[in-house]
């Protein structure tokens, strides 16, 4: 089964766990990555080795709103797909969730 099965079959709390956590011990390395809101898009910006470069470069590149999230890659396409995954999930409705999906929202 691929990780993007994997990521579907998972339970929001799964998610969560799975895309925000850091874990020095994992067995592959953790990334930081800058999430802002710009013109009503979501922007990615990234990857950062720590939290703390992170947190500088979304200061001055956004001017402090933007939040810093871990992910398990490097890959900003990959990136992508799990913080879509992640607003996803996090929907409470699943006409909320298609829509979401369907660029409407």
């Amino acid at each position: 089964m691929g990780r993007g099965k994997e990521l579907l079959n998972m339970s929001p709390e799964e998610l969560e766990q799975s895309t925000s956590t850091y874990s020095p011990h994992a067995k592959h390395g953790y990334f930081w990555w800058i999430v802002a809101l710009r013109n009503g898009r979501t922007v990615l910006l990234g990857a950062y080795n720590t939290e703390e470069e992170a947190n500088r470069i979304g200061y001055s590149k956004v001017n402090g709103e933007f939040n810093v999230i871990s992910l398990p890659t490097r890959d900003t396409a990959r990136a992508s797909q799990l913080v879509k995954a992640k607003k996803l999930y996090s929907s409470s409705s699943l006409d909320e969730s298609m829509a979401r999906m369907k660029h409407q929202i």
